[in-house]
């Protein structure tokens, strides 16, 4: 069988969820010697870019998109719509299966070919009155419903999600398979520290659905308390970071908070190790990478009352209302009172039952079938 990538979503973005899924599945095509063919102008430093350049791309072919980077046309480039129409003339005619990294699909079906997509939210939908309407806005949202259309084939990674997607278009249904993220080798193994230090962190964007200024405004009220705790906030905010610390300002917290921009996984470990605990205040989640990581480092999690956390997390993570009150009697709660090492260890071996390597054997059958 021989499986097409687009990689149009790893020239989007440095690093992030989507990111971290496409580095286990490429280490397991690797792996697994598969027939591949990957098409992308490869020109970016996002992380599962770097690691297929690091293995010689799976040892596949490779399909070069023209460079634009100082054409007029850099603008347009990255939009689904643009590369849908693109694809119909990249496609090789010998593929048998197509997998974009995102949501870009070719605009007609050719003759043969197989499509499959990942869906891995519906924020586009379902948070569409916290999204500012611009073009990157609406052209991700005619990819998903193109991709729905097109595809003979849907992936999603929660329960939560696949109801979301058939809210909107029952008529996808039949197509969609869920395949849950697993939990990257280097979280398998991490020792719990029952000690905690004084911080609560904060990791990923700063998108309108990930909430982060209920986190900011459930803080500033503990540090009103309590002025030894800190707030660790990692994950990139190029542009956010000025807005950011204004906010900081506003709210007198602007001592208190450690911005640590993208961090190494080994550095990454170490500060969820020793919080007191990860809050996660999102609004819309697909998954939820930071809330497995952090359970299997034996740290407590805080999160809003979304459908996925609770679907992903269980009876093994605390949830509050979407409001600083709710958020800030948690935080309060965890300051008085330390969690208990059984607790965090049920917890961490919960997280170890969400693996890659089951994962990716979906993932083949899918293709297969």
């Amino acid at each position: 069988m021989k499986i097409l990538y687009d990689l149009i979503y790893l020239e989007k973005e440095r690093h992030g969820g989507i990111s971290k899924m496409w580095i286990e599945y490429f280490k397991k095509t690797c792996k697994n010697k598969s027939d591949v063919t990957f098409i992308g102008n490869l020109r970016t430093d996002n992380s599962a870019m770097s690691y297929l350049k690091s293995v010689n791309f799976c040892n596949g072919k490779i399909i070069i998109k023209s460079d634009v980077s100082n054409n007029i046309l850099s603008k347009i480039f990255p939009l689904n719509i643009f590369n849908s129409f693109l694809l119909l003339f990249k496609i090789p005619s010998s593929v048998d299966v197509f997998h974009s990294t995102g949501y870009t699909n070719p605009l007609f079906k050719p003759k043969g070919l197989k499509v499959v997509t990942t869906i891995h939210d519906m924020v586009f939908w379902d948070q569409k009155e916290t999204m500012k309407r611009n073009i990157s806005y609406w052209d991700n949202v005619w990819g998903i419903y193109h991709s729905l259309r097109v595809s003979d084939q849907i992936i999603t990674v929660s329960e939560t999600s696949k109801k979301s997607i058939i809210k909107h278009f029952p008529w996808a249904e039949k197509k969609i398979n869920v395949i849950y993220h697993g939990l990257a080798e280097e979280f398998i193994n991490v020792e719990i520290k029952t000690k905690k230090e004084k911080y609560f962190m904060f990791i990923g964007g700063r998108n309108e659905y990930k909430n982060y200024d209920l986190l900011l405004r459930a803080f500033s009220l503990l540090v009103k308390i309590d002025p030894k705790w800190k707030l660790y906030v990692v994950g990139e905010n190029n542009h956010s970071k000025i807005a950011e610390e204004k906010r900081y300002a506003e709210l007198g917290i602007s001592d208190y908070v450690y911005d640590y921009g993208l961090v190494e996984q080994e550095v990454m470990i170490n500060l969820i190790q020793n919080s007191t605990a990860v809050v996660i205040p999102s609004l819309n989640e697909g998954f939820n990478f930071p809330l497995l990581e952090a359970m299997a480092c034996g740290c407590p999690v805080l999160s809003s009352k979304i459908p996925v956390s609770r679907e992903i997390g269980e009876s093994y993570v605390s949830y509050f209302d979407n409001e600083e009150v709710s958020l800030f009697q948690l935080m309060l709660n965890l300051k008085n009172n330390s969690v208990s090492y059984d607790s965090l260890a049920r917890a961490r071996d919960y997280a170890h039952t969400f693996n890659w390597d089951n994962s990716y054997k979906k993932l083949l059958e899918v293709y297969n079938s």
